[in-house]
């Protein structure tokens, strides 16, 4: 039987495969945030190009291109656009922010408290990582200031403004009418996922320092692209061999990063399909929450627990983290999204005087 990506898009389990991989990102941070002595990155030391993090995070951005490209094209409302990924996005991210800097901080900072509340620091914090159009800001003063990786209170933080720059970018493509534009479109998205390759890497650190940022608009390009040609594009085991074995052909080429993500991409297209693999489905999203809190309690952990291996740190964080997941799911994610859902609802309603005239 022959399955499309069409299909797919409407009976996935992408929901366990979201919090599998905000628990990648957990397993890539343990390394940096509780160094232990022989301790490996098992994806870093097969591949040697990529952590498990840094591909989780990869995944991230293609599922994220491959959704809300999809929601566009079915609903090129702008209003609607915008209020789905605002609702969706800021007030989890609020409140964490707040925990952050008005519980835990005072609660370990090296400071006094009140010289804590008394440094710009605290209120730069928040609102610059609350502001999804600027660069992250990662430092409270006195926070961690003797963990082994004191340089960040919160480093997953900082994917999230290039994901809402995705998002800008996608909605100004819309705008102008290129995304209804299949061709067109698809010819930009295939220039935006070669990028990596055409231009040196030192393009992209003039932007911006972090090295992992330039695969992440050709990920999020090529779940665009995938959700533009969903109806052609086919699902199954030998489409996967096929990518895989060329990515083996190209291993001794400077395509090999490309298509090394491609084929994950599809790996992961295939093991999330319900109508392929028929686990039970999970009909929450832990995966924000997961991935928001993580870093944080990561920190705590070794914050408190000092001599704890990463492994210790792992496993403690995910006892931690899954509940205060569950947590901004249940009482300001899914609330939000309704609440968002509304207000596109009323935004769109006709005015009553309107009606009647009609």
């Amino acid at each position: 039987m022959r399955y499309k990506l069409d299909g797919y898009i409407k009976n996935n389990n992408l929901n366990w495969i979201r919090l599998i991989l905000a628990s990648f990102v957990i397993v890539g941070h343990s390394y940096a945030i509780a160094p232990t002595a022989g301790a490996v990155d098992l994806i870093a030391s097969w591949f040697g190009f990529v952590y498990s993090g840094s591909l989780a995070v990869k995944i991230f951005f293609f599922i994220s291109g491959l959704l809300v490209c999809n929601s566009l094209i079915n609903n090129s409302n702008p209003i609607r656009y915008v209020i789905s990924r605002a609702f969706r996005i800021i007030p989890a991210l609020f409140l964490l922010l707040i925990i952050t800097t008005l519980i835990i901080g005072p609660l370990v900072t090296s400071l006094p408290v009140t010289e804590y509340f008394s440094n710009k620091q605290v209120l730069t914090y928040f609102l610059t990582n609350l502001n999804l159009f600027t660069n992250e800001y990662h430092i409270l003063p006195g926070v961690f200031s003797s963990n082994p990786y004191p340089s960040s209170v919160n480093g997953s933080l900082w994917t999230l403004p290039k994901e809402v720059l995705m998002y800008s970018f996608l909605l100004v493509f819309s705008m102008v009418g290129l995304v209804k534009r299949k061709v067109l479109f698809s010819i930009l998205l295939v220039y935006i996922i070669f990028l990596p390759i055409i231009l040196p890497l030192w393009f992209f650190e003039f932007f911006n320092s972090n090295s992992e940022v330039y695969y992440l608009p050709a990920c999020f390009a090529l779940g665009c692209l995938a959700s533009l040609w969903k109806e052609q594009i086919g699902i199954g085991f030998f489409q996967l061999l096929f990518l895989f074995s060329l990515t083996l052909l190209l291993k001794s080429t400077v395509f090999y990063h490309l298509f090394f993500y491609i084929t994950s991409f599809y790996l992961v297209l295939l093991v999330s399909d319900c109508r392929i693999f028929n686990f039970p489905k999970m009909t929450l999203d832990l995966s924000y929450g997961v991935y928001i809190y993580s870093f944080l309690i990561q920190q705590l952990v070794i914050f408190y627990l000092p001599n704890s291996n990463y492994f210790f740190n792992i496993l403690i964080t995910l006892l931690i983290c899954y509940p205060a997941a569950y947590f901004s799911c249940k009482m300001i994610e899914e609330p939000s999204i309704s609440a968002g859902r509304k207000l596109v609802a009323r935004l769109n309603k006709p005015p009553l005087k309107a009606i009647k005239e009609a």
